[in-house]
């Protein structure tokens, strides 16, 4: 059945990544199979992080949900920030919340803030997941990915940012990728490097 099958997979997976996954997305999507969880019942969906713990009990173990930063409604974040508020109050090993960052055109600044402060409520690591910004020519592209970085990066509830998109060829988010379909590096791969290497980086 389901919980078998469930409960196999984290275990296996698991156990076989032991000691080499600092994080694991224990559950992608909840919101959006919000259908399926109330159809088996919560508690499957609260025991699986139970059974990734205890497969392996050193990783972070993580939430993650999309289109909680880019929706100008509250009910996305709302939605997210209260069931993993009862995760807590449930004893369920949640050791971060995950955000999925797909933008289709600008970055809302005032946006990304508040729906980071309504996460940040839950004193819990945030982990900005799959960042990927498309629909934009290079120039653009290159400006809100810096402003989303900038925001994210000066967040006290964010502990990690990771990227979603290398290259353009193949890519279904047009435009999102570091590096143009020729393999040239576009704006938005020498803003990275200048945040990185320059900006936020000490040699202390």
């Amino acid at each position: 059945d389901l919980e078998a099958r469930l409960r196999e997979r984290l275990v296996r997976e698991l156990g076989h990544f032991h000691g080499r996954l600092v994080r694991y997305e224990v559950w992608q999507g909840a919101l959006r199979w919000r259908e399926l969880i109330e159809r088996c019942g919560e508690q499957l969906f609260f025991d699986a992080f139970r059974w990734a713990r205890r497969a392996d009990p050193d990783a972070l173990l993580l939430a993650s949900e999309g289109e909680v930063l880019s929706t100008r409604t509250l009910t996305a974040a709302e939605a997210y920030h209260n069931l993993a508020y009862r995760m807590k109050a449930q004893g369920v090993p949640l050791g971060g919340v995950g955000l999925q960052a797909h933008f289709a055109g600008e970055v809302d600044a005032s946006t990304v803030k508040h729906r980071l402060d309504v996460m940040g409520e839950l004193q819990l690591p945030v982990y900005i997941t799959d960042l990927a910004i498309s629909g934009l020519d290079a120039a653009k592209h290159a400006y809100e990915l810096e402003k989303f970085l900038r925001i994210a990066f000066s967040h006290p509830a964010v502990a990690g940012i990771s990227l979603g998109d290398l290259w353009d060829a193949g890519n279904p988010l047009a435009g999102s990728g570091l590096y143009a379909a020729d393999r040239t590096p576009k704006p938005a791969a020498a803003a990275l490097e200048r945040l990185w290497r320059d900006e936020w980086h000490t040699e202390a």
